[in-house]
């Protein structure tokens, strides 16, 4: 199960659950939930592209507080996505759907996680499949007609 069709299982068996008693004022709390991967994605991208130009612009003092900054943003960025990550593996269990990971103790393991949940939301969004993208990654030569039928085919 990929991890948008798992956001999708959960979803569905909360608003379903009369139990839950789902609310209109809930989205926003799984709307959060939702978006914490691609906040922790998006600040370790901000840092990986940042800090290179900072050291060219900044030095001593100015450069260690910019970087600090950053740093400290990252780390509350990844420390609420844990917190989010338990929320839904407690979901997965209580509603029988396999857990987002099953542990968040190795923090690069739910670092990965984020990259991967964006990436997936990123490539279908394109038409591209997981396959598609694996091959990239393993150093295939990027092949811009490829891409341009794949996204018309989508279309």
């Amino acid at each position: 199960m990929s991890l948008i069709q798992k956001m999708t299982a959960i979803m569905k068996a909360v608003i379903n659950d009369p139990e839950y008693g789902f609310e209109e004022g809930d989205w926003d709390f799984w709307e959060k939930t939702f978006l914490c991967f691609i906040e922790y994605v998006n600040i370790v991208v901000r840092m990986e592209t940042l800090i290179p130009l900072y050291r060219f612009r900044y030095d001593g003092d100015e450069l260690k507080t910019r970087i600090m900054e950053l740093d400290k943003t990252r780390r509350i960025k990844h420390e609420a996505m844990l917190t989010n990550v338990n929320i839904l593996n407690r979901q997965c269990d209580k509603y029988g759907i396999e857990r987002f990971i099953e542990s968040t103790e190795d923090r690069y393991k739910v670092a990965e996680l984020a990259g991967r949940l964006v990436g997936e939301v990123y490539f279908n969004s394109i038409g591209m499949s997981v396959a598609d993208v694996v091959l990239y990654a393993d150093g295939k030569e990027y092949d811009g007609d490829m891409i341009r039928k794949t996204l018309r085919n989508a279309a």
